[in-house]
Protein backbone atom coordinates (compact mmCIF):
# COMPACT_ATOMS: atom_id res chain seq x y z
CA UNK A 1 0.00 0.00 0.00
CA UNK A 2 2.82 2.35 0.80
CA UNK A 3 4.29 1.87 -2.65
CA UNK A 4 0.88 2.14 -4.32
CA UNK A 5 -0.04 5.51 -2.87
CA UNK A 6 3.40 6.98 -3.59
CA UNK A 7 3.02 5.98 -7.23
CA UNK A 8 -0.55 7.24 -7.35
CA UNK A 9 0.57 10.56 -5.89
CA UNK A 10 -2.60 10.72 -3.81
CA UNK A 11 -2.98 10.35 -0.05
CA UNK A 12 -4.54 7.14 1.20
CA UNK A 13 -7.20 9.11 3.08
CA UNK A 14 -8.47 10.43 -0.24
CA UNK A 15 -8.39 7.21 -2.25
CA UNK A 16 -9.36 4.48 0.24
CA UNK A 17 -12.98 5.68 0.62
CA UNK A 18 -13.36 5.43 -3.17
CA UNK A 19 -12.04 1.87 -3.12
CA UNK A 20 -14.29 0.94 -0.21
CA UNK A 21 -17.34 2.32 -1.97
CA UNK A 22 -16.50 0.50 -5.19
CA UNK A 23 -15.92 -2.85 -3.51
CA UNK A 24 -19.02 -2.52 -1.33
CA UNK A 25 -21.27 -1.48 -4.23
CA UNK A 26 -20.30 -2.00 -7.88
CA UNK A 27 -17.89 -4.88 -7.44
CA UNK A 28 -20.66 -7.12 -6.09
CA UNK A 29 -22.45 -6.80 -9.43
CA UNK A 30 -19.60 -8.57 -11.22
CA UNK A 31 -21.08 -11.90 -10.22
CA UNK A 32 -22.57 -11.94 -13.73
CA UNK A 33 -19.03 -12.38 -15.07
CA UNK A 34 -18.34 -15.53 -13.08
CA UNK A 35 -19.17 -19.18 -13.57
CA UNK A 36 -18.38 -21.16 -10.43
CA UNK A 37 -17.95 -24.90 -10.40
CA UNK A 38 -19.53 -26.93 -7.59
CA UNK A 39 -16.43 -29.14 -7.65
CA UNK A 40 -14.39 -26.43 -5.90
CA UNK A 41 -16.76 -26.43 -2.93
CA UNK A 42 -16.88 -30.24 -2.84
CA UNK A 43 -13.09 -30.51 -2.78
CA UNK A 44 -12.73 -27.87 -0.04
CA UNK A 45 -15.47 -29.44 2.07
CA UNK A 46 -13.95 -32.89 1.78
CA UNK A 47 -10.51 -31.62 2.76
CA UNK A 48 -11.98 -29.77 5.75
CA UNK A 49 -13.89 -32.91 6.83
CA UNK A 50 -10.62 -34.86 6.68
CA UNK A 51 -9.04 -32.35 9.03
CA UNK A 52 -6.80 -30.48 6.64
CA UNK A 53 -5.94 -26.89 7.51
CA UNK A 54 -7.11 -24.78 4.60
CA UNK A 55 -5.65 -21.55 3.32
CA UNK A 56 -7.21 -19.65 0.46
CA UNK A 57 -3.98 -18.37 -1.05
CA UNK A 58 -5.39 -16.16 -3.75
CA UNK A 59 -3.08 -13.42 -4.97
CA UNK A 60 -3.69 -10.67 -2.39
CA UNK A 61 -4.52 -7.86 -4.78
CA UNK A 62 -8.05 -7.44 -3.41
CA UNK A 63 -9.32 -6.22 -0.03
CA UNK A 64 -11.25 -8.42 2.41
CA UNK A 65 -14.63 -7.25 1.14
CA UNK A 66 -13.84 -8.07 -2.52
CA UNK A 67 -12.40 -11.46 -1.61
CA UNK A 68 -15.53 -12.20 0.42
CA UNK A 69 -17.64 -11.47 -2.69
CA UNK A 70 -15.42 -13.71 -4.80
CA UNK A 71 -15.64 -16.53 -2.25
CA UNK A 72 -19.43 -16.21 -2.18
CA UNK A 73 -19.58 -16.29 -5.99
CA UNK A 74 -17.50 -19.48 -5.97
CA UNK A 75 -19.66 -21.04 -3.25
CA UNK A 76 -16.72 -21.46 -0.87
CA UNK A 77 -17.55 -18.72 1.63
CA UNK A 78 -18.66 -21.16 4.33
CA UNK A 79 -15.50 -23.27 4.24
CA UNK A 80 -13.49 -23.15 7.50
CA UNK A 81 -10.50 -21.30 6.10
CA UNK A 82 -7.61 -20.89 8.49
CA UNK A 83 -6.42 -17.93 6.47
CA UNK A 84 -7.58 -16.01 3.41
CA UNK A 85 -4.97 -13.81 1.78
CA UNK A 86 -6.00 -10.21 1.08
CA UNK A 87 -4.06 -7.01 0.77
CA UNK A 88 -4.89 -6.00 4.32
CA UNK A 89 -3.03 -9.04 5.67
CA UNK A 90 -0.22 -9.71 3.22
CA UNK A 91 2.95 -7.90 2.33
CA UNK A 92 3.82 -9.83 -0.84
CA UNK A 93 2.15 -11.32 -3.93
CA UNK A 94 2.73 -14.42 -6.02
CA UNK A 95 5.22 -15.57 -7.18
CA UNK A 96 7.43 -13.92 -4.54
CA UNK A 97 8.64 -16.69 -2.17
CA UNK A 98 8.05 -14.31 0.74
CA UNK A 99 4.32 -14.54 0.03
CA UNK A 100 4.37 -18.26 0.84
CA UNK A 101 6.76 -17.78 3.73
CA UNK A 102 4.44 -15.20 5.27
CA UNK A 103 1.45 -17.56 4.96
CA UNK A 104 3.37 -20.38 6.63
CA UNK A 105 4.49 -18.07 9.45
CA UNK A 106 0.95 -16.77 10.01
CA UNK A 107 -0.47 -20.28 10.34
CA UNK A 108 2.43 -21.45 12.47
CA UNK A 109 3.96 -23.78 9.91
CA UNK A 110 7.26 -21.98 9.41
CA UNK A 111 9.29 -24.73 11.02
CA UNK A 112 10.83 -27.30 8.64
CA UNK A 113 9.62 -30.85 9.04
CA UNK A 114 12.28 -33.39 9.96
Amino acid sequence: MEDFFVRLEQPAERVLPLFENFYNQEFAELICCTSPTPLAKEICQELAEKGYRLVLATNPIFPDVATAHRMRWAGIDNIPWEMVTTYEHCHYCKPNPNYYKEILERIGQNQPRL
